[in-house]
């Protein structure tokens, strides 16, 4: 997870530690509807052999970011038989964009272009309003939840908890994915 419990309670500011548990899931659940909506994964993680079609031009665009590392880039012939590695010293890695630019042009082809590769934020490492999002989502939900369970719901409370979400899928945005 890119959020830590100590982070949610810093701005929660809980009396006990008694929803902790309830916290840490609301963590895991909330950058599960992160991931969703902005497309990909936030956590580091390698990802081996990924295909991906041969557009004809100089660049990748990787399914997950920001990437990392590179392991290997491969164009695979059309019968499928043999492979051309590009190694690192023919490609520059974009990370932020998630985009590998080569000095080769990639072949066009379906599913004719091999990636192995590392995305996503390592422990720590992902941007502060990335987090801030996540930890919104997080209180909106645990707010919520309190309120519930002592059942005063009013239409303030929901007011409040849609405007944190709002705010939250606003970062989001900046994070998404768009298909062209």
């Amino acid at each position: 997870m890119i959020v830590t419990l100590a982070e949610v309670k810093a701005v929660l500011k809980p009396n006990t530690d008694d929803d902790d548990a309830l916290i840490t899931t609301l963590i895991s659940r909330k950058q599960k509807s992160a991931e969703g909506y902005i497309g990909y994964p936030l956590d580091a993680a390698d990802y081996i052999e990924e295909k991906y079609d041969g557009t004809g031009k100089h660049y990748l665009y990787a399914m997950k970011m920001p990437i990392n590392t590179v392991t290997k880039l491969n164009i695979v012939s059309f019968d499928g038989q043999s492979s051309e590695e590009i190694t690192s010293s023919y490609y520059k890695i974009h990370s932020k964009e998630g985009m590998i630019y080569s000095l080769y042009e990639l072949t066009k082809g379906i599913q004719n272009i091999e990636l192995t590769y590392n995305a996503g934020y390592a422990d720590g490492a992902a941007p502060e309003d990335l987090k801030d999002a996540i930890i919104q989502l997080v209180c909106a939900e645990y707010v919520f939840s309190q309120i519930m369970v002592e059942e005063i719901i009013s239409s303030k409370s929901i007011e409040k908890k849609r405007e944190l979400e709002k705010d939250a899928y606003v970062i989001l945005s900046r994070y998404k994915i768009v298909k062209i």
